[in-house]
């Protein structure tokens, strides 16, 4: 199938309500030649499938599932290829460093700086790469993915909350799961300013 077949296949559905914003992920999908491990993908849904209890699922949570997956591989691969960087400019650091220090024995001042140069270079190179790596943000959303899971029906929250948030379909609106058990439209929230804020973060994660 084409690209415009299988988009045309999925608005059929009655699933997508617009295909530019609702289909932003499946687009991607569409167009990506990624390899997923089989054994992520029925990892995956053996897990979604517990969750449902049996109940059947649609299209879009399949293609939504699928998506997850690649997106952890890809995340886990990124990772990987820092790692080697990261190990292979500590070489060069120490290398560096151990230049100088030879050079500042022999009196080669010149010698010295240069190397102490390419030391320095090296080093603010590891910490960017440190920070990437040690950065908690990478594996979490910003809200405006978790805003389209919440539209496919998952439930969000952030990773210190009891309760959670998810999409209405039968009022159209996002409801607020508190950890009393009461619920709230996000329209009737008294404190904008907070609940803004907690929209604003990059920490968002699916409730399994």
């Amino acid at each position: 199938m084409t690209k415009e077949e299988m988009k045309e296949y999925l608005m059929s559905t009655g699933l997508y309500e617009d295909t530019d914003t609702d289909m932003l992920y499946e687009e991607e999908m569409m167009s990506s030649d990624e390899v997923v491990l089989v054994k992520d993908l029925t990892e995956r849904f053996i897990g979604v499938d517990k969750e449902y209890a049996g109940k059947p699922w649609n299209i879009m949570q399949i293609l939504t599932n699928i998506r997850m997956v690649g997106t952890v591989e890809n995340k886990n691969t990124e990772k990987g290829k820092l790692e080697k960087l990261l190990e292979w400019v500590k070489k060069e650091e120490d290398q560096r460093t151990e230049f100088a220090s030879k050079c500042f024995e022999k009196n080669n001042a010149l010698g010295m700086h240069i190397h102490n140069a390419e030391a320095s270079e090296c080093t603010k190179i590891r910490w960017t790469i440190e920070d990437i790596l040690n950065s908690e943000r990478s594996d979490k959303m910003g809200f405006n993915e978790a805003y389209v899971l919440m539209k496919r029906g998952a439930k969000i929250k952030r990773p210190d909350w009891t309760g959670y948030w998810y999409w209405s379909e039968e009022y159209q609106t996002i409801m607020i799961h508190c950890k009393d058990g009461q619920e709230l439209d996000i329209r009737g929230t008294e404190n904008v300013g907070f609940t803004m804020d907690n929209i604003c973060q990059n920490d968002w994660i699916e409730v399994k």
